[in-house]
């Protein structure tokens, strides 16, 4: 709806329901029966020249009948934990605050400010047993955009990210009755902040377009009681790129990612070890008939590249994978 000229205000509401009779993962043998209530606010304001936009969502999670929660430390006791019923979790809130300011006609200055809750994982719980709290985001970016008609988009920014209470997997497990191995949870503090750059062009002839960004950024955590000391468990570089081809109901894309060197001692046995720094190339082509319906192959880490991202985890190296696709 228009409150007054210029100005236009969206309200929504969203339920979401996931009943597991029998579980999931973690809680096979434990049924689950949770539903998400959301209310969103949505308000655009145009000025003159100035644009702002800010949206706000509230969210909170009923709890029916949930059976992983109240672990002591091992899984030991899993199957006798008695569950939580009928209970409410506590409500999210997330605010976001964006806007735009023209310098010409080709070039504006961009800038968001947002901010959010995340709940922790049904059932999480540190190595002493205790449930997680839930982490607080405080996200800032602003940069320089430029639109025009023969280059496509470019965008150049700085951004921060604050996690407060930040939810983080840890190195220890424990086992369950059933067999599956559960990872214990943490939180702690961190921060990121670094430069990214982004690139759009245009469709070229009208059947093919280009895209690249870049992110390069330093992260840093800080435990209970310490001082902040350098993430390495988070890459400081990530690259990508790729092209679309469109034509005459083809179609085709390569994609191609670079994940900067980090490291993890999750699951290892004998400390951190090296991961990432590998390029991860993809490919896809199609066909869609005028009946909506495509047929596509997809062809993954075309380099046969075995990277790992967790300890212990490769990636299966090449594959290829076909379908048909209906679009109704």
């Amino acid at each position: 709806m228009e409150l007054v000229p210029g100005n236009t205000l969206r309200v929504g509401a969203l339920y979401h329901r996931w009943k597991a009779p029998d579980g999931k993962r973690f809680y096979a043998g434990r049924r689950a029966d949770i539903e998400t209530y959301s209310v969103v606010v949505i308000d655009a304001h145009e000025f003159e020249l100035l644009k702002i936009e800010t949206g706000y969502r509230w969210s909170r999670e009923y709890l029916n009948e949930f059976g992983g929660f109240n672990i002591e430390g091992s899984g030991s006791g899993f199957q006798n934990v008695a569950p939580i019923i009928d209970e409410w979790a506590a409500p999210q809130h997330r605010l976001n605050l964006g806007g735009s300011f023209p310098l010409s006609s080709t070039i504006k200055l961009v800038g968001n400010i947002a901010y959010g809750q995340i709940s922790a994982p049904n059932g999480a719980l540190t190595s002493e047993g205790n449930p997680l709290d839930s982490e607080s985001r405080q996200m800032l970016d602003f940069g320089i955009q430029s639109t025009t008609s023969e280059y496509g988009t470019f965008k150049a920014g700085l951004f921060t990210v604050n996690r407060s209470d930040g939810i983080h997997i840890t190195k220890d497990t424990y086992i369950n009755p059933i067999g599956v191995e559960a990872p214990f949870y943490e939180n702690r503090n961190s921060r990121q902040y670094g430069l990214e750059l982004e690139w759009k062009s245009p469709w070229y002839r009208g059947w093919m377009s280009l895209f690249a960004s870049a992110i390069l950024m330093q992260s840093e955590y800080r435990k209970p009681g310490g001082s902040y000391t350098s993430d390495k468990e988070i890459p400081e570089r990530l690259l990508t790129a790729g092209i679309y081809l469109h034509r005459s109901g083809f179609d085709a894309s390569v994609f191609g990612s670079y994940v900067g060197p980090f490291e993890n001692d999750r699951f290892s046995s004998s400390g951190p070890q090296p991961l990432g720094d590998y390029v991860n190339l993809n490919a896809t082509a199609g066909y869609t008939f005028k009946s909506k319906a495509r047929v596509y192959v997809s062809m993954k880490n075309l380099l046969h590249d075995k990277y790992s991202t967790v300890v212990g985890y490769y990636d299966e190296g090449f594959r290829i994978i076909g379908g048909l696709q209906f679009t109704f």
